[in-house]
């Protein structure tokens, strides 16, 4: 391998075939750190501990590294050991747009813009760690766009095989409006999500566990659904036998289990009509089961001292209501239908 060592006064650019390094870091020091640049060729550009300054002409690139060999185009390492120091840093400094790393994957075939991976069992030790300090709007610690045709994910994190941990965490801490993880779909196709969880395979857990600690107002999952039209700020499906679309659960004897402030409505509430004369009215409903709970009222003027006297179920077809009396006049009803626990 043909490898250059620099000192602080160098410039290097190798340019093999359809390979190309061009380093520059535009007067900045880069003060107890290594780098390493390396072609498909083989040949490697070596900066050592010590203050190195590269500069470049290129008007498209403060760095560019191509690799034709299967290899990395760009690898950076830190193998201090007790010392502080990263593999790589990207700073973006002075006014304008601009950004301090930017990973683009492109063609086709599998591939990721950015992998990263933590392989020390130590603790709070991560893949990636982003934090972002200091004033000014609309500014990120990471912003992540999906754009174009096809499926694909703008973020995409995995927790894979046993143990305690996270696929992703967000917190937000301090004083001040903000959020832990804040979410936007601006599409007007169909099927597109601001935020989709998943919990697959068996044992417990969910899809998403929403917790709210702590003193003042909140909630541990929130959801509002703004402008006309039909929509649901939250949202629970059972697709399976036995399981539930959205479970309410009171932890203490104080607390309520549900509470709905508003009109509420439930497909197992309908309406019936006793015939002139009748004292007996059928309903057809699968909702009903052996153990079902169901409520009549009279809702029309029966003309008659008459009331309702008893149900009678039948599983899976519906239910029969009987009256103490045949009424004068046709004679409308509600019904109401749930199940206990």
């Amino acid at each position: 391998m043909d490898n250059t060592t620099m000192t602080s006064a160098d410039q290097v650019q190798h340019t093999p075939p359809r390979r190309r390094v061009i380093a520059a870091l535009l007067g900045v020091s880069a003060a107890a750190a290594g780098a390493a640049l390396t072609t498909g060729g083989g040949r490697t550009a070596h900066a050592n501990d010590g203050a190195h300054n590269f500069t470049s002409a290129d008007p498209d690139a403060t760095l560019h590294a191509d690799n034709t060999a299967g290899g990395d185009a760009l690898k950076g390492t830190n193998d201090s050991s007790g010392a502080t120091g990263n593999g790589v840093v990207g700073i973006r400094d002075g006014s304008g747009a601009g950004d301090g790393l930017r990973a683009h994957r492109l063609g086709t075939g599998v591939g990721h813009a950015i992998q990263a991976s933590s392989n020390t069992s130590a603790d709070n030790s991560h893949g990636i760690r982003v934090k972002r300090v200091g004033l000014g709007a609309n500014s990120h610690g990471i912003a992540a766009a999906r754009v174009g045709a096809g499926s694909g994910d703008a973020v995409r994190a995995d927790r894979t095989e046993s143990g305690d941990g996270s696929a992703m965490v967000a917190q937000r801490w301090g004083t001040g409006a903000g959020h832990g993880l804040a979410a936007g779909n601006a599409t007007a196709a169909d099927n597109g999500h601001a935020i989709r969880a998943e919990r697959n395979y068996g044992g417990s857990g969910d899809g998403v566990q929403g917790l709210r600690e702590g003193a003042g107002a909140g909630n541990g999952v929130y959801g509002l659904r703004t402008t006309d039209g039909p929509g649901t700020g939250v949202f629970g499906q059972a697709a399976g036998r036995g399981n539930t679309g959205v479970r309410a659960l009171a932890g203490d004897t104080g607390a309520d289990a549900l509470r709905v402030e508003g009109r509420s409505r439930f497909s197992t509430v309908g309406t019936g009509t006793f015939a002139a004369g009748a004292s007996l009215a059928s309903v057809l409903t699968p909702m009903v089961t052996a153990d079902s709970h169901i409520t009549v009222t009279l809702t029309g003027n029966p003309n008659a001292q008459v009331a309702v006297s008893w149900v009678s179920r039948a599983p899976g077809a519906g239910f029969r209501v009987l009256l103490t009396g045949n009424v004068a006049a046709a004679t409308t009803f509600t019904y109401l239908i749930v199940e206990p626990i």
